[in-house]
């Protein structure tokens, strides 16, 4: 084998490792993806109509609810429908 060769060689041997590092990377970075996409979760929805003791709807009116285990609060304000 003359010198030339052998460069060329070591040469296509770095890039086989050069593209199997980027495969490594590529396939870590899909891993971490789906793990983090796996946490996702629907918390759910809360819905409704506010009525006075009439029956008639009742605009403006400001909702809240909490959740007991974070203590967490979500607000929102009923429409002209009475709808939150």
């Amino acid at each position: 084998m003359t010198a030339r060769h052998n460069a060329c060689a070591s040469r296509i041997a770095a890039k086989r490792g050069h593209i199997w590092i980027l495969i490594a990377a590529c396939a870590s970075v899909m891993a971490c993806a789906v793990f983090a996409a796996a946490q996702t979760r629907d918390l759910g929805s809360i819905e409704g109509i506010v009525t006075d003791p009439s029956g008639a709807v009742v605009a403006g009116v400001a909702m809240k609810a909490r959740i007991a285990q974070t203590s967490a609060t979500f607000t929102a304000t009923t429409n002209e429908d009475g709808l939150f």
